[in-house]
């Protein structure tokens, strides 16, 4: 009742004060877990509902409310996609960087969406966070599956990329040297080959 009354009056810290005090009193109550993951998505957080819907559906794997507000992140993550694709294709790189991000926020085992955001940043020449994003790809799905074989392709074109701007820059040594990381997983590709000569 209490949390309510916070929840009315617009009281978010508060809300989740008393949510987690109930929630570390009582870690097996699904319903705790949903009423404090429904608040983090009220109040502009749906990254931080996910470990607590999945804790809610391990106690109770048919979790009406639980299941319902999975969903509902889900098709926002689905929804923000489309928009960054077409961002993108209408070249508003920043502007889909952003949505990608949202739809990560909504759905952060959904290794596509990570797919995209590192080919984002690497067209971005955010090298770095396009290497955190598609090798994060690895630890979401199995290995030679074709997310797996896209996340390495494109994580080749990063280095690829990563080591042309080094050139351009007048960083030798680091460009060979992202040419041959590059090579390592990629023996095929005869574009790192002539790069790197």
């Amino acid at each position: 009742r209490s949390v309510a009354c916070l929840a009315a009056l617009n009281k978010f810290p508060e809300c989740l004060q008393t949510l987690n005090r109930d929630v570390k009193e009582d870690p097996r109550n699904p319903d705790l877990l949903v009423l404090r993951a429904a608040f983090y998505e009220r109040f502009g957080q749906p990254a931080l509902c996910h470990p607590d819907i999945q804790r809610a559906l391990v106690l109770e794997p048919q979790h009406g409310a639980a299941h319902a507000l999975k969903q509902r992140l889900l098709r926002r993550g689905r929804e923000a996609k489309a928009e960054a694709v077409t961002k993108a294709l209408c070249g508003d790189l920043q502007g889909a960087l952003l949505k990608v991000s949202f739809a990560i926020e909504n759905d952060p085992s959904a290794a596509d969406l990570f797919i995209l955001r590192g080919t984002l940043l690497r067209r971005l020449q955010n090298f770095t966070a396009a290497r955190e994003d598609l090798t994060r790809v690895r630890a979401l799905v199995a290995a030679g599956s074709p997310e797996a074989r896209e996340a390495q392709r494109q994580l080749m074109l990063t280095h690829n990329d990563c080591a042309a701007r080094c050139y351009a820059l007048g960083l030798f040594e680091e460009a060979v040297g992202l040419l041959g990381e590059a090579l390592q997983d990629e023996k095929h590709e005869e574009g790192l080959y002539i790069n790197r000569g």
